[in-house]
């Protein structure tokens, strides 16, 4: 089933969809979108794995989180130790509304790989962590920004780097507590990496998973958003697959 769930987080509705299956002790995945983003994402790729998932007796919950998507609050308010958060807070409320008492992953694409292996330092309830081209490091792209002005947006100081959103200013200054670098340990916990092989935006970040030992899996040709069928094919499937030997479910 696909259940419809809102939670009240500091008096704003989060809302989202949890992919239920029939046993209260399996494996459940959470979907963590980055910024921007939202529980469908890209070619609704968490959407679709949700289900192949669901297939395979594992649950998944996918959420907007505040600022995103249907969920409230306006995107220029949008900051990574607020989604963090959030993050933290959900764990909290799968265990409480009894939607799983089974083991939780986290599975954070793009700019959501940060705040899922920052999520896995505080939170000891999580057998593992997936990343979908995930940006842990400081990458090329981020040198490259220059913000030249802020902009005030009811109360908020904001800036703009092209992408047709304002951005909170907070962002800029969150930035080296979200990133991961050769100096500090990732949370000891499984962790799987999967990139597309001519990603250019997260080349410094699957370089630092390899030296950390993280299992890495390279898709050939892909991009940043997998946005080819046979791309998007393997993902789901070498996702599926980790997933699978993860929770010993052959």
């Amino acid at each position: 089933m696909e259940i419809p769930v809102q939670f009240d987080w500091k008096g704003s509705s989060l809302l989202g969809i949890l992919h239920q299956v029939s046993h209260f002790h399996a494996p459940l995945i959470f979907f963590l979108h980055g910024i921007p983003g939202d529980r469908v994402d890209t070619r609704r790729l968490p959407v679709r794995m949700a289900r192949i998932l669901q297939k395979r007796g594992i649950a998944s919950l996918r959420i907007d989180f505040y600022g995103s998507g249907v969920s409230d609050g306006c995107f220029y308010e949008v900051t990574l130790d607020q989604q963090l958060e959030q993050i933290l807070f959900l764990i909290k409320e799968i265990r409480s509304r009894r939607m799983s008492g089974g083991p939780i992953v986290l599975l954070g694409f793009s700019a959501a790989a940060k705040t899922a292996l920052a999520a896995a330092e505080y939170e000891r309830d999580l057998a593992g962590v997936c990343l979908w081209n995930g940006i842990v490091a400081r990458e090329q792209m981020e040198k490259k920004h220059v913000i030249r002005r802020l902009y005030r947006v009811n109360g908020q100081m904001v800036f703009n780097i092209g992408y047709g959103v304002w951005l909170n200013k907070d962002l800029l200054t969150e930035s080296d507590k979200f990133t991961f670098s050769d100096e500090r340990p990732f949370p000891d916990l499984p962790i799987l990496g999967i990139y597309g092989k001519l990603d250019t935006l997260t080349l410094s970040s699957r370089g630092l998973l390899e030296r950390k030992g993280c299992s890495v899996q390279l898709i050939p040709d892909a991009d940043h958003l997998f946005t080819r069928s046979c791309w998007e094919s393997a993902l789901m499937s070498r996702t599926e697959e980790w997933l699978i030997q993860l929770f010993g479910m052959r």
